[in-house]
């Protein structure tokens, strides 16, 4: 019949739809990995522990602790020359695929009547989850319409609509979560930092946040909100009345990357 046609027709478009994020994801991963592959892990975690801190004091030692600071800040300039931005700019680019409108237009019909085969629960994480799996980049959630409650990290997390929370370091790529990106599609949100590098944040990786619509509240604390040190950190809301809360380093910073904060929204 035609109905049964049709529903299987939606959920072979769900599969590919599904197979694209999962596609994206790894593809934006290998290429981040590529970038910095010329650092060993002990240059990588020198790098994360202390790029903050010379920002934060204007890549100036002081008297107390001069050649030792001093040292520190020769080295962290030569392991930044030795990053491949043109492959972390290329992960960056691959991944904000999964911001482009039409895609996300026909991903939202096809995931509405989405139906789940079970209940999916995931520590962390309260309300519907339609679709969840591990990846070698991370966990990609999708989230239903009802108010969800997010308090962990996740590579990809697309939430369809309602009033949602989000927790931690929401939308954070630093660290051994070098990719992460977040589309809302509607709601009165709540982003809720409670570490620095948040909200659309990269340190040596890629922090996408894009919420479509709401009234939405953005609490940062610092290095947040549209930030990239050596990396991309994006924000954009494009609509509703909004909030923006931060300590420093917030709503458009850039060290040895990318930044982007936009909004189209009553601020």
């Amino acid at each position: 019949t035609l109905s049964s046609s049709s529903a299987a027709s939606d959920v072979y478009k769900r599969q590919v739809h599904l197979s694209f994020i999962r596609d994206i994801v790894l593809r934006a991963l290998d290429l981040r990995n590529r970038a910095i592959e010329t650092l060993d892990q002990e240059e990588r975690e020198f790098l994360l522990k202390n790029l903050s801190s010379f920002i934060d004091d204007g890549f100036e030692s002081d008297s107390s602790d001069s050649e030792n600071k001093a040292e520190k800040i020769r080295k962290t300039l030569r392991l930044l020359k030795k990053i491949n931005y043109g492959a972390l700019f290329k992960s960056a680019k691959i991944l904000s695929q999964l911001t482009d409108a039409e895609w996300l237009s026909d991903f939202e019909q096809l995931m509405i009547d989405y139906p789940s085969p079970q209940p999916v629960t995931i520590q962390g994480i309260s309300g519907t989850i339609l679709f969840a799996e591990e990846t070698e980049a991370g966990l990609i959630v999708i989230g239903g319409r009802t108010a969800n409650r997010y308090e962990r990290e996740a590579a990809v997390l697309i939430d369809l609509g309602g009033n949602d929370f989000y927790g931690g370091n929401p939308a954070s790529a630093s660290g051994d979560r070098p990719l992460s990106i977040i589309v809302d599609f509607s709601g009165n949100d709540e982003y809720s930092a409670t570490e620095n590098f948040a909200e659309g944040a990269g340190i040596l990786g890629t922090g996408i946040l894009l919420d479509l619509a709401g009234d939405d509240i953005y609490h940062g604390v610092a290095f947040s909100q549209g930030v990239g040190i050596a990396g991309i950190g994006i924000l954009a809301d494009r609509g509703g009345n909004d909030e923006y809360f931060g300590q420093k380093y917030n709503q458009g910073v850039g060290f040895w990357g990318c930044l982007l904060y936009t909004s189209r929204a009553h601020e």
